[in-house]
């Protein structure tokens, strides 16, 4: 797995599939993505890292579901935006459970997020190994721990992806508010 960094886009290039040496092989598969991107799947689905998030893209991409918009324009990514928006403004009403793991399956944030999962063809799971088994043959497997360790040493990526980060969650200021801090 090769894995290039720079201030626009995050590169990930996997090995090429197990096949037998008389067919040709598509030379492994590739994901290219813009920070923005990236951070906007991370923060939607409510992911750990970067390298969760570029495993539940390529699930996704194995596992296409049909994109359907409501009559109301709302599809499968309204309910994770409009629920992370709510739980930042503190309008999301709070959830009695007993233990911690409880509160965080209960979460409206929480459920939003896995029905934003099922919609767009990720398996949801409590966690992501750090070597993730694909859910399907087509679903290559990949090192997440790798992506994430090599992006740590790479300041280029982390500034690109703090700016990203800050970028996404601007959106959710208010006008005002946000001109008030220039």
């Amino acid at each position: 797995m090769e894995i290039r960094a720079n201030a626009e886009h995050l590169v990930v290039m996997l090995p090429g599939h197990d096949t037998p040496s008389d067919q040709p092989s598509d030379g492994g598969q590739g994901i290219v993505m813009s920070w923005q991107a990236l951070t906007t799947w991370q923060n939607l689905l409510g992911l750990e890292s970067v390298g969760e998030t570029v495993q539940a893209i390529l699930e996704s991409a194995s596992n296409p579901q049909p994109e359907t918009i409501g009559a109301d324009g709302r599809n499968a990514w309204t309910l994770a935006y409009e629920t992370l928006e709510a739980a930042l403004n503190d309008t999301v009403p709070t959830t009695l459970a007993m233990t911690a793991q409880e509160a965080h399956m209960n979460d409206p944030l929480t459920v939003a997020q896995q029905q934003t999962m099922n919609a767009v063809g990720i398996q949801p799971t409590a966690s992501i190994s750090l070597i993730r088994q694909p859910s399907t043959p087509s679903v290559p497997s990949l090192d997440v721990e790798a992506i994430d360790a090599t992006l740590a040493g790479n300041t280029t990526a982390i500034n690109a992806l703090a700016d990203a980060q800050e970028d996404f969650f601007a959106q959710f200021i208010p006008e005002e508010r946000n001109n008030n801090e220039r």
